[in-house]
């Protein structure tokens, strides 16, 4: 602790002398006013200088401006823009504006409709923004389908999400980490559409503020929320197909006047989804060629419902709940077939395992959040946080396995099995987070606190299937309970001085995990059974940025992160995925760190050129591996590897081709090195240079029409240290018409129109192991779309009081 203080001393030392300006803006009835524009000019040429948009309370802060002559404009539709007298900055004192009052326009302009549409793409200094509203060919799409089109992501095989070619991603939701493994997480984030997600963010080196875990940063989903005053609200419906059906459909809904915000939601969904599997494996003398295909039938509910009470213009307290589950039972139904042979005849069929696995499934996510908030007109902050979460499920799985001669065709063994598998996990947070203004020296210094506890019980019950009576097999079954607690304090520090902005922090996270397997009374209890951790981290991170100009910005980041292995990587019992392939975790696997430091440079404050270096120890990835005991089988095993080190480029920019033609390029180039010291064997692997590239194209067209060609693209590349990826990527096409005087909105996509998105893999790092994957889900699918939105502030937006409307909202836009 004593290192950490001189630390904070020192980072205090550093802080330069900086100045900003402060106050807030009401309308002449004393009413504050949300979401106005204000703009800070030289008084010289009246070039702009800076610009904010006041918060919920009016309040706005203009940071770090430097010594000189300015004048301030504040601007809102249907009021009269205000210009302020000169304000001379000294350099050395903040300037507080104190209370703006903005004058409604003397003149009522009827009907005049504004057209505005986000970006798809918005580059900020701490994350980068993928709207989805701006995407015509993502309608219709899951929470996952969606993530394949975000800058730099990518969604392996399994599922997984990966950053800029690092495992490790945390996901958060609303602001929240979501805690779940990741077979849970892809279930959740499927059953969500992007009428429900409002715009996906991606942080690469998240500040001291953050939870130090996501070795790869944060990917936080941030949900709709109505903030509009009256009553409003937005009818989605939807329907797809692919190889199957895909339909759903949402309502949003808020109530808002000057104190309260009621607001809520619910999306219904039936869907049904195809993949393949196809998995060659030469073993020990032999070969299994295995095809497999599944089907899964989902049909989600998403509920929401919340209330902020604005006590006063510094108060603000909220209550959130929120729940996924399913109306009926999530079935999932696969089918494959194994053809096995020796490698010194591989044309000739020994024998084929037929083999099912049908899973029937119920689950219930739900989440509160009572959350408090003071501001002032200052800046400074205080915010209190308190969580609630449980997920649960229950799952019956049905495992009939033949095999047959190759020869005659006929039954030579059948066995049959059957598993229960119930889970819960239990979360509990608490956080405080606090912001404080030093007005005089510009110093802005944020300090707070987390508590979580995560508590999983898991149970696996396996069963033969005996003449149909069913016998539990008490070596393949058990129960794992896993408890994990993190403490954690902060401080972070931000300022300016000239032209230069910097931000610097610390955080420490004190992590207390038990592991415990419990298996039958009668066998003998082993080291990995019961695993007890306790260990301390301290994770800096640091910005600096230096606006050598309006049209060139430098930033320098650097964080370290830990990504702490989930419970089903723990889990040390072994778990049948078909006959011939089972899973185990690793109870003894460490957490990964990694440190990140990247270098970007913004183009006239939007194309943004980037290159970053990572290197990270004890990475965690799933190697396949022979079965020692049983030859012909092999299982997925947890471990880790020595290191992975990855150099990254990283273009981000909007094309601003035409006036009628506008597209975005977001790619990704990097190259990494893993290393692997195992008791058993070693391997160093060099990846290709890879590439992930997604660009968009927006054609604007008459009559209210919107044309849109987009595409994705993964070069070749290595995932998890062990496994050679080849080339993916999709072409999508959408079409988008305003109907309803521009309050609805009729969409149709289609993706993947050339078939390109399957995958398939190549791994033979591991001795006598050698596998080739495949596999493909619907990626080709064709997607429509309807869009209703209605409510009191249609009135509002519709009449704007304003003499110099035109002109105001041109330069607004500007």
């Amino acid at each position: 602790m004593k290192h950490l203080f001189t630390l904070l001393f020192a980072l205090l030392s550093l802080c330069l002398s900086a100045q900003s300006i402060s106050g807030r803006v009401v309308g002449n009835d004393g009413k504050f006013i949300e979401f106005a524009t204000v703009t800070l000019h030289q008084l010289s040429d009246s070039l702009l200088v800076k610009g904010e948009i006041t918060g919920e309370n009016g309040n706005f802060t203009l940071e770090m401006a430097e010594a000189g002559n300015y004048y301030m404009e504040c601007a809102y539709i249907g009021y009269e823009t205000y210009r302020s007298k000169p304000i001379n900055l000294n350099g050395s004192e903040n300037y507080d504006a104190g209370k703006i009052t903005l004058s409604a326009a003397a003149q009522v302009i009827d009907e005049v409709t504004i057209k505005a549409k986000k970006p798809l793409i918005e580059i900020q200094a701490d994350k980068t923004v993928l709207n989805t509203d701006a995407s015509i060919s993502a309608v219709g799409s899951n929470g996952l389908d969606l993530l394949r089109k975000a800058p730099g992501v990518t969604v392996d095989n399994n599922e997984n999400i990966q950053l800029k070619g690092k495992n490790g991603v945390a996901i958060y939701i609303d602001g929240k980490p979501s805690y779940l493994n990741p077979t849970e997480l892809a279930g959740l984030l499927k059953g969500m559409t992007a009428a429900d997600i409002e715009a996906i963010e991606i942080i690469t080196n998240p500040s001291a503020k953050y939870d130090a875990q996501g070795n790869a940063g944060i990917i936080n989903l941030r949900l709709r929320k109505n903030k509009n005053f009256g009553t409003n609200g937005s009818l989605n419906v939807s329907a797809g197909y692919g190889k199957y059906h895909k339909s759903n459909m949402g309502l949003n809904l808020n109530n808002r006047n000057q104190k309260v915000n009621t607001f809520g939601s619910i999306g219904l969904g039936n869907n049904k989804s195809y993949n393949e599997l196809n998995l060659y494996r030469e073993q020990e003398g032999g070969v299994f060629d295995q095809k497999q295909s599944q089907v899964n039938l989902n049909k989600p509910i998403n509920t929401k419902l919340g209330i902020d009470y604005y006590a006063s213009s510094k108060h603000t307290f909220g209550f959130l709940i929120n729940a996924n589950t399913q109306y009926g039972d999530n079935t999932f139904i696969s089918t494959s077939e194994t053809r096995i042979s020796s490698l010194s005849n591989p044309d000739k069929v020994d024998s084929i395992l037929r083999a099912g696995n049908n899973i029937t499934k119920t689950s219930l996510n739900a989440n509160a959040n009572l959350n408090y908030r003071f501001t002032d007109t200052l800046g400074n902050e205080v915010s209190i946080d308190l969580d609630r979460g449980m997920y649960s499920s229950d799952a019956t799985s049905m495992q009939p396995n033949r095999y047959f001669s190759g020869e005659t065709g006929q039954v030579t063994t059948r066995r049959d099995f059957t598993n229960e598998t119930p889970s819960s996990i239990h979360i509990t947070t608490a956080k405080l987070d606090y912001t404080k203004n030093f007005k005089k020296s510009g110093l802005r210094l944020g300090a707070g606190g987390k508590y979580a506890r995560v508590k999983t019980d898991n149970t696996f019950s396996f069963f033969n299937l005996i003449d149909g009576s069913q016998v539990k097999d008490i070596y393949q079954s058990n129960s794992f309970s896993y408890t994990e607690e993190v403490s954690a304090l902060y401080l972070n520090l931000a300022g300016g001085k000239g032209k230069f902005n910097y931000q610097a922090g610390i955080r420490m996270e004190n992590t207390h995990s038990i592991g415990d397997l419990t298996r039958d009374t009668s066998l003998e209890m082993r080291p990995q059974d019961y695993v007890d951790r306790n260990y301390t981290d301290f994770f800096p991170s640091a910005a600096l940025t230096y606006n050598a100009s309006q049209s060139h910005t430098f930033n320098l980041t650097y964080s370290r992160r830990i990504d702490r292995p989930n419970y089903e990587d723990l889990n040390p019992f072994e778990w049948r995925l078909d006959e011939l392939t089972f899973r185990k975790g690793n109870p003894f696997l460490k957490p990964q760190y990694n440190n990140n430091i990247e270098l970007s440079y913004t183009l006239k404050q939007t194309a943004t050129f980037g290159i970053s270096y990572s290197n990270s120890k004890d990475v965690v990835t799933d190697i396949v591996e022979s079965d020692p005991l049983e030859p012909n089988k092999s299982f997925i095993n947890y471990r880790n590897l020595a290191s992975q080190e990855q150099f990254a480029f990283t273009f981000n920019s909007p094309l601003p081709i035409k006036e009628w033609w506008n597209g975005y390029l977001s790619a990704t180039v990097y190259k990494s090195y893993y290393k692997a010291r195992f008791p058993e064997y070693n391997f160093d692997v060099a990846t290709p240079i890879a590439t992930n590239i997604y660009m968009e194209n927006n054609f604007t067209l008459p009559n209210d029409y919107t044309f849109e060609v987009s595409g994705w693209f993964n070069s070749a590349s290595i995932w998890g240290g062990s496994w050679l990826t080849e080339p993916q990527g999709s072409l999508d096409l959408g079409l988008k018409k305003m109907i309803l005087n521009g309050k609805g909105s009729l969409k149709i996509g289609v993706t993947d129109i050339l078939h390109t998105a399957p995958w398939s893999s190549y791994s033979d790092a591991i001795p006598g192991l050698k596998i080739r994957g495949s596999g493909l889900w619907e990626s080709q699918r064709v997607n429509v779309n309807f869009n209703y939105r209605f409510g009191s502030s249609d009135v509002k937006s519709a009449r704007r009081r304003s003499t110099g409307l035109e002109d105001e909202n041109k330069r607004i836009k500007s």
